[in-house]
């Protein structure tokens, strides 16, 4: 079964990630947690938001946004290098 497209809620175009916001309680047993909806994405849109200077509030989100988007596209590119090993 092929994966359903989704488009990018900014721009339209195909979507390449999904972001979704994880609030957490700290000092609280049991943990409360609540997850945000999905906010499709597409790689500009991403990056445009990864590298967005619109509030410096927002500098620790984007950071985390970044770091969380630089692992995906590393764990996408040894994936992708794995699958043309096997290949060869």
């Amino acid at each position: 079964m092929r994966p359903k497209s989704k488009s990018c809620d900014f721009c339209h175009r195909l979507a390449d990630c999904s972001l979704v916001l994880v609030i957490s309680t700290l000092g609280v047993s049991p943990r409360i947690q609540q997850c945000s909806e999905s906010i499709s994405l597409c790689k500009r849109c991403i990056q445009q938001l990864c590298d967005s200077d619109v509030a410096q509030s927002t500098s620790k989100l984007r950071e985390v946004l970044k770091n969380a988007y630089t692992a995906i596209k590393r764990a996408f590119s040894e994936r992708s290098q794995d699958t043309s090993a096997s290949r060869d």
